[in-house]
């Protein structure tokens, strides 16, 4: 036991020096070259000479100092240090194995007249509270989406189901220039946004609801800001796919989008009969609002069990506009409607020998289940001074949904031609109406004083009608004939609001 353990630990031991002398590390401190005030927040980043591609970055710390780990060694290498208002500094670096101290690196301010030419530059930026990255910086494969861009960040993590963490903290909206795309849906921005529209991809604490920063950081998510390309803001773009196979299967999807200063336009759309849903996972049931339209219920209602397989046939679609008129009001429109029809019908036949008797049962089900729904939801924003701001954020959502299932089975054996017929019949309609909102009133006054004011709105309604029928007709003695007929109606109904007022006094 004591020779296996030392073995492993002569191993790691091994390990951790070959990844030693495989990597190197710098460190620094960044000052004023006037003041040789200590500076701290500096953006220090680590870049490739040949394609500018980024290395590693960091933050100097309130010492002005940092320290860059587990950099390449022998490859030509580029230190760039930003700060706002100061001029870039850059050093050529080709690293050993080791820690190279680059002593103290001095900044120049720069001047108001001063013209700055634009070239390199830096990857990775830090503005107060805000971490701005260079998209250019971030390589991605030609025709990739936003996704892939993001995957690159360092720090950031995308999840399978859209979930986006940028260092462990969760993201609550991924904006345009600003402005909302397709409400909080984060996938449509991920799968259908080229990455060449972006130039930036900003990052900042969501502090749409707290102005007066009430909320620990802890517990605020982030907002990811995609910054577009100039050039992407005089034009139309799009992106469009289709196909066609045999026994009639076909797909068709795009995404057309104008992007300008103050209005945004975007429309996609999707129809196929493969069994899916077209755009990304869940983002027809999380827009489209199938999670509210009681289809779960309905496939596991009495129509014998929850169906599968078959031919599913889906239509879907999204509208979404921005609109600014000046610094005063802004609007935002998105709409979401989607469709699924699936149908299956089954043949089955099967013989069982019993002494000298085949019985054989002939069975036939077809099952179909339509659910469409129509999602609705915008954002008003008015500022008709510095000091106020009114927001309104509703939605609307309008979910019907139906299944019909038939069955039909025949009995017979080699000596009766029918033992027994059953007939059966089922329907389930549901519907389910929702209006929620969040009206939000903030003022600010003199001496950090500020009045907020917050009201929710929660309006549902749902219904479900299930009709259920079953005949047995029997040909033989032992066997009774029976019948079942049934009819279930239920609604529900929810009324909810809150209502928050909120002055902030300063005690000091």
């Amino acid at each position: 036991m004591t020779k296996t353990l030392l073995l492993l630990f002569l191993c790691l031991a091994a390990s951790f020096a070959s990844r030693a002398q495989n990597s190197a590390s710098i460190k620094g401190i960044i000052i004023d070259s006037l003041s040789k005030k200590l500076m701290s927040f500096s953006t220090v980043a680590v870049v490739n000479a040949s394609d500018t591609s980024l290395v590693s970055y960091t933050v100097t710390k309130d010492d002005g100092s940092f320290q860059l780990s587990r950099l390449p060694i022998s490859r030509e290498l580029r230190l760039i240090v930003t700060y706002v208002g100061y001029n870039t500094f850059r050093q050529e670096l080709k690293l050993k194995p080791g820690i190279l101290d680059l002593g103290t690196i001095k900044l120049n301010g720069r001047s108001l007249d001063e013209v700055v030419i634009s070239g390199e530059r830096s990857p990775v930026t830090v503005k107060k509270d805000t971490i701005e990255f260079n998209a250019e910086a971030f390589k991605t494969r030609p025709n990739a989406a936003v996704e892939e861009l993001l995957r690159l960040l360092p720090g950031v993590q995308v999840n399978n189901n859209g979930e986006i963490l940028v260092n462990g903290r969760g993201t609550s909206r991924i904006l345009i220039d600003g402005k909302e795309f397709f409400g909080t849906n984060q996938l449509i921005a991920l799968k259908n946004l080229d990455a060449e529209m972006i130039d930036k991809i900003q990052v900042y604490l969501d502090r749409e609801n707290d102005p007066d920063k009430r909320v620990n950081e802890i517990n605020l998510q982030n907002v990811i800001n995609l910054k577009l390309k100039s050039a992407v803001k005089k034009s139309t773009i799009g992106r469009f796919a289709g196909g066609l196979g045999t026994r009639d299967r076909y797909q068709a999807s795009g995404i057309l989008s104008s992007f300008r200063d103050t209005l945004q336009f975007s429309v996609m759309g999707n129809a196929n009969n493969l069994n899916s849903t077209g755009f990304s996972s869940d983002e027809l049931y999380s827009m489209g609002g199938f999670n509210r339209s009681g289809t779960d219920q309905i496939d596991n209602g009495n129509f014998g069990g929850q169906q599968s397989g078959g031919l599913t046939d889906v239509k879907s679609g999204g509208l979404n506009v921005n609109n600014d008129y000046g610094k005063v009001l802004k609007l935002n429109l998105a709409y979401f409607y989607g469709n699924t029809i699936q149908t299956n019908e089954t043949r089955n036949l099967n013989e069982q020998t019993l002494d000298n008797t085949i019985v054989t049962t002939l069975r036939t089900d077809e099952y179909r289940r339509n659910a469409t729904s129509h999602s609705i939801g915008g954002l008003v924003e008015w500022k008709p001074d510095t000091n106020t701001t009114i927001r309104y954020r509703p939605s609307l959502t309008f979910s019907p949904g139906r299944v019909n299932y038939s069955s039909f089975l025949n009995q017979s054996n080699t000596l009766v031609s029918k033992l027994s017929e059953t007939e059966g019949r089922s329907s389930n309609e549901t519907f389910n109406n929702a209006y929620n909102h969040n009206l939000n009133y903030y003022r600010k006054f003199k001496k950090g004083r500020s009045l907020t004011i917050n009201n929710l709105l929660t309006l549902e309604g749902g219904g479900n009608d299930s009709y259920n029928y079953s005949q047995l007709n029997s040909f033989s003695s032992g066997i009774p004939t029976s019948l079942f007929d049934r009819y279930v109606n239920s609604r529900t109904k929810t009324r909810w609001t809150g209502l928050s007022v909120l002055y902030m006094i300063p005690l000091s």
